[in-house]
């Protein structure tokens, strides 16, 4: 399951460097974002160990806020909507702008190939649109409601023999847009603000087997007491959580609305979540009651009205009222990485832009409209998905951006 697949991925080394990769959903038992590694085909897909050279390229968005990373010679910075750079690559690692404010990264890193994906180290930044660092410690994740989550104690640590990297005796809080610290540094883990609450632990994410996770507003005032094995984001007013390995969804002051029923679930998307019982994935109502029955083998959230799902080792996507827009034909990739580092894929196949990347059986990728019609030819090696018009595309071992037609406004330079 990805909850455990994560925590086993990020204990070696969890820092608030890792706070960007966060998938909103924090847990010490599997839980929601379901997907066993190789199960679904006897074959097992691996991607270039370039791509994951670190942890912060998102394949599931490509520009946000107007700007895009690109890599210059092993330096990252950001180009605009013409493919001009407008922030010199002069950083060792950036994230997209959220809230007008980006994150970047100096220090040298540490390549190891036990790292797992990694190999990070160094000090987080905070710049503008222009460049310009504006918050300069503490290090932690991006902007999300007005705040992010950093951490004000610890220290980078190589471990001998095997290079592990770890991150010590950190402390997590939250700052504003001024670099003050508002909510105060003495928690063990701090996610993302959603919907106004934030998920928090007292122990850190992952190494405490006991650790139990509530919700924060944001004034640091505990709204939901830590009582949760897992918690997951809040998302149209209902959170995803689990209480003795069994799941749940609760409101904003922490009453169950959807008592335990199901073997696995997803946050709430356009009004539905996907839900699976008898092994099989559906889709839920507010009410709890399945108006998709389970019939998939894997479900992936509703995006612009349809929902990637699998059956039989193909990817198909259907409608609201579970009809099949486009019927499974397109290839599955369930597992990234190398072989004896692998993580489950996330989903890359949602619409966005009214267009979905998806892989043909050349195991090329391409994009398609909701008639199931290739709009882009299967051409690239991985794709993402769109935003703000663009799409980061990689060929062989270089990472580019492509517009709604096909054409790179970056050519791939990774």
């Amino acid at each position: 399951m990805l909850a455990a697949t994560l925590n086993k991925v990020l204990v070696p080394i969890l820092s608030c460097s890792v706070l960007a990769l966060c998938n909103k959903c924090v847990a010490r038992t599997p839980i929601s974002q379901a997907r066993p590694i190789g199960v679904e085909r006897e074959e097992v897909r691996y991607y270039k160990p370039s791509y994951f050279r670190d942890c912060y390229i998102d394949w599931q968005r490509g520009f946000q806020e107007g700007l895009g990373p690109v890599e210059v010679n092993g330096k990252w910075g950001f180009i605009n909507s013409g493919g001009n750079i407008v922030i010199k690559p002069t950083f060792n690692e950036v994230f997209e702008f959220h809230e007008g404010i980006g994150l970047v990264r100096t220090g040298a890193i540490v390549d190891t190939a036990k790292a797992a994906f990694f190999g990070l180290a160094g000090r987080w930044k905070y710049i503008d649109p222009k460049g310009r660092i504006v918050i300069e410690k503490p290090e932690g994740g991006y902007f999300s409601e007005g705040i992010a989550p950093v951490c004000v104690q610890g220290k980078w640590k190589v471990l001998p023999g095997d290079g592990t990297i770890t991150f010590e005796l950190e402390k997590f809080g939250g700052i504003n847009k001024k670099g003050e610290m508002i909510i105060p540094a003495k928690y063990g883990f701090l996610d993302y603000f959603s919907e106004g609450l934030a998920v928090f632990s007292q122990e850190p994410l992952g190494l405490d087997p006991n650790a139990k996770y509530g919700y924060l507003d944001p004034t640091g005032a505990v709204v939901i007491e830590p009582v949760y094995e897992s918690a997951c984001a809040f998302s149209e007013g209902l959170a995803l959580v689990s209480v003795s390995g069994k799941m749940r969804f609760i409101n904003g002051v922490g009453e169950t609305v959807i008592p335990p029923q199901y073997e696995g679930a997803q946050s709430f998307s356009e009004g539905l979540a996907a839900a699976t019982k008898n092994g099989e994935w559906g889709y839920i109502d507010k009410l709890g009651r399945f108006v998709i029955p389970p019939k998939f083998n894997i479900a992936e959230q509703f995006s612009e009205g349809y929902a990637a799902v699998i059956v039989q080792g193909k990817i198909g996507y259907i409608n609201t009222k579970g009809d099949y827009a486009i019927k499974p034909r397109f290839e599955d990739f369930p597992v990234w990485g190398t072989p004896g580092r692998q993580r489950p894929a996330p989903f890359l196949s949602s619409f966005s832009e009214g267009l979905a990347p998806v892989m043909e059986k050349n195991l090329k990728w391409g994009y398609i409209n909701v008639k199931g019609e290739f709009v882009i030819q299967p051409k690239f090696d991985l794709a993402g998905q769109f935003s703000e018009g663009f799409a980061k595309v990689a060929v062989a071992d270089k990472l580019g951006y492509i517009d709604k037609q096909g054409n790179y406004i970056w050519e791939p330079t990774r």
